[in-house]
This record gives structure tokens, sequence and C-alpha cells, in this order.
């Protein structure tokens, strides 16, 4: 942009130095994430083709999960499939949210009913949670409610699927007791640590 240009310009050489550095290093991010998306064509997750694709669909924003936040791209995939039910609950088709996160996102919200676990008993209440415009914004908000939320500091960086599933729980992501053995067993299910050997390479 013109602005750009004539604000560079006017820079002193020490700041277009870090100009050329940020250049490089965005450079240098998109090569890595050009050929992620070459390897992950490669990946075989299922024989079943309505699950592959949902992998497939997840697979990027889950890899761009950890290069921007940390966050493993394998038990990101895995919480997806399992919090949106391979992207067909009501919330990930009526509000593009697969992760079942609560709130509201740029103000916009939708209220769904929802199982929790109180004292080892079921309830089910009715609770606002974020909506996005399509699933890519989904997995994006993923990674940066876990990054910005300090209670999941102790997950990001770590490089083990379930060391990482058990820190969700223990963090208090969900109320399921059976929360982390569950994302342990789509991780091995499905090989979605393939995704972490493709973002940590």
């Amino acid at each position: 942009s013109t602005a750009a240009s004539q604000a560079a310009t006017a820079n002193t050489s020490a700041t277009n130095q870090d100009n050329s550095a940020q250049a490089t290093s965005t450079q240098s991010f998109a090569a890595q994430t050009n050929t992620q998306q070459v390897n992950l064509n490669s990946l075989h997750f299922s024989n079943n083709a309505s699950s592959q694709r949902f992998i497939e669909s997840v697979a990027p924003g889950a890899i761009n999960g950890w290069n921007k936040y940390g966050v493993l791209p394998s038990v990101t995939v895995a919480q997806a499939i399992i919090e949106s039910g391979w992207g067909r609950s009501g919330l990930a088709t009526q509000a593009h949210n697969l992760f079942g996160i609560k709130g509201s996102y740029n103000g916009n919200s939708v209220t769904m009913p929802t199982r929790e676990v109180y004292g080892g008993r079921s309830v089910y209440i009715n609770d606002a949670f974020r909506a996005y415009a399509n699933n890519s914004q989904s997995v994006e908000d993923h990674g940066d409610f876990l990054y910005v939320n300090s209670c999941y500091h102790n997950l990001l960086g770590d490089t083990n699927y379930a060391s990482v599933a058990r820190k969700l729980q223990a963090d208090g992501y969900a109320t399921d007791p059976n929360y982390a053995n569950a994302l342990i067993r789509m991780v091995q299910t499905y090989g979605l640590n393939q995704l972490d050997s493709v973002a940590i390479s």
C-alpha cells in the first residue's frame, strides 16, 4: 500500500532491516505452509470418505494453530471431531462452532442445549455458544481461545498428544471425566498424530 511504502521510506535503516526480516519471516512461513499443504494431501486418516474429508477440512487450520499459538494439531482435530460430531452437530451446522466454545465471537452467539457433568451427574442446560461465519474462523478462534486463557498455557508447545489431552481436561476445558481418554482414542484411531509430525518438522 502507498501509506506503508511512504512510512517505510521515512523509517531509519534499522527499522528497514526489521521490516526486511519480517518480510523474510513471512515468506518463510508461506513457503512452510505450502510445503505442509503438499504433505497433507498424501496423508490418509480414514477409509470413510466423509471422515477423511472432514479431517482434511480442518487440518490446515489446526497446523496453523500450532504455528501461531503452539496448540498441537492432532488434539485440535480430535476436539473438532468429538465436539462437532464430525461437523454434523446442531452447533456446527448452525453456527460453525466446531469446538463447543461458549460465549460470543465478535458479538455473535447462538443458544443451544448442552450436557454438563457436575458431581458425577449429567445436567442439561441452555447456554450461549460462539457463532462463526465459517469453519476456518472456528479453528482459528480455538487456537486463540487456548492461547489467551492463562489456564491453558501449560499445554502450549507440548508435543505429546496424550499429555495435551490430559492437560485440557485438568485445566477444565470440558466437564466430561472421560474427555481426555476420548481425545486420545480419536488421535490413535485416525492417526491424527501424522499432523503433528508435519507441523513440528
